[in-house]
């Protein structure tokens, strides 16, 4: 599902920085360090809206200066014609942000190594990968008789990158994107960067907790009405986790508030519903919408799903706190969410489902043995290993498939154990 990039959401996403930037910290209580953070829709650049120029800027721990910027530009001239989407520091951003990538095209233009799941994204990178000030990851130029391609229109992997936060340290992390063939569009799924200063990441790394949620509705009449965001937060260590869930909207008017708390047991997944009122009186206009998960308190957050909400205007006037109306949750938010194993094991349902391409599960076992978790096309040919060997019992073990390179259509998830075998459908979608 792709987002078309208005001029006047092209304006607001210019600024970015200030609705769609991660918060640098780690979970509260545990080690790691990832910050995750998805958007539904994608997030779209659009060069076929009037131009020739447009960019989105991210802000990738929200201090207030762009990292990174993903721009367009889209030119006719009858003959030539230039179109290119490119990645560059955010304009103002401090001397260290930059991209992974390698020189090509004959040494006159440079080209985005676009990487796979799993790559190494870090200080310690082999040639012929070095990092650059800026990439063209998509570009076709037609000369009349003949046509420019680049590498990587119409495909989807992951490009990284590196920024200096606003802790004045070095972070590395990793963008998901996609290119049409026309290359005139460029959209962004998700993104993540390790807060730990000058430590490398792996493309497609997330964070320990992982929210997959919808929301009813993205649009509203002048008259109001109520948002209900239904999730599935995950946690994906094999400790108990405190977290925190509450929402940022920011557009015509802000508001940051709490909708609930409680402790994920380790390994567990639990679905809840949340009500957020849109009153008549809300300011009319495009918000962005983040479901957090983190610690509210210090509003550090490890995960967020980012929507795009529409108010048409209504009766009378609502100031900032008006615009919408959130309650707590009372209680523990994730209640009734249990990590023990009954019977021989626990598979998850993988999550996103259906997915554009990367997809997780979790796997427990009650007792100790060798477990191969395989993932089989319609024809029943193997495509991915996701584990092959020992399995420790009562932790839930985090599996990620990285499906980007292949078709779409429904695929297997397979585990086979010496006490089970079990599977799980997912769809890949494109």
């Amino acid at each position: 599902m792709q987002e078309k990039l208005t001029p006047a959401l092209a304006k607001r996403l210019a600024a970015y920085s200030a609705t769609a930037g991660v918060a640098l910290a780690a979970a509260p209580g545990a080690a790691a360090q990832v910050v995750y953070g998805h958007f539904d829709p994608e997030i779209a650049l659009d060069l076929d809206t009037p131009g020739p120029y447009l960019w989105i800027d991210f802000d990738f721990d929200d201090d207030g200066v762009g990292d990174i910027r993903l721009w367009g530009y889209d030119l006719v001239l009858g003959d030539p014609v230039f179109n290119e989407i490119n990645l560059y520091p955010a304009f103002g951003a401090p001397l260290g942000n930059s991209l992974v990538g390698y020189e090509t095209f004959f040494g006159l233009v440079e080209g985005l190594s676009r990487l796979t799941s799993g790559d190494a994204i870090g200080p310690l990178l082999n040639a012929p990968q070095e990092w650059w000030g800026g990439r063209v990851y998509a570009a076709v130029y037609d000369f009349g008789d003949s046509e420019g391609q680049f590498p990587f229109v119409g495909e989807e992997g992951y490009a990284g990158f590196r920024f200096v936060g606003g802790d004045g340290e070095l972070h590395y992390g990793w963008l998901r994107l996609a290119v049409t063939e026309q290359a005139d569009v460029a959209t962004v799924a998700a993104y993540a960067y390790e807060a730990t200063p000058d430590t490398p990441i792996t493309a497609g790394d997330r964070s320990d907790a992982l929210l997959d949620g919808t929301v009813n509705r993205t649009d509203f009449p002048a008259a109001g009405g109520t948002l209900a965001y239904t999730f599935t937060a995950t946690n994906a260590t094999d400790a108990p986790l405190p977290l925190d869930l509450w929402i940022d909207a920011d557009g015509p008017a802000a508001l940051t508030r709490r909708l609930g708390s409680g402790t994920l047991p380790p390994g567990a997944s639990v679905t809840r519903r949340v009500r957020v009122r849109v009153p008549a009186g809300a300011p009319a206009g495009s918000y962005e919408v983040k479901f957090k998960l983190g610690e509210y308190d210090t509003r550090r957050f490890i995960t967020f799903e980012r929507f795009a909400i529409t108010k048409l205007v209504g009766a009378g006037a609502a100031s900032s706190a008006e615009a919408f109306a959130a309650e707590p949750v009372e209680g523990d938010l994730f209640g009734g969410a249990e990590a023990a194993v009954t019977g021989t094991h626990a598979l998850s349902a993988p999550s996103p489902n259906p997915s554009a391409g990367q997809a997780q599960l979790t796997l427990s076992v009650a007792e100790a043995q060798g477990v191969t978790v395989a993932v089989y096309d319609g024809l029943g040919r193997r495509v991915a290993v996701l584990h092959d060997g020992p399995m420790a019992a009562g932790v839930a073990h985090r599996l990620a498939f990285d499906g980007s390179g292949l078709p779409a259509g429904v695929y297997a998830v397979r585990a086979v154990g010496e006490a089970f075998t079990d599977a799980r459908v997912l769809t890949l979608t494109r």
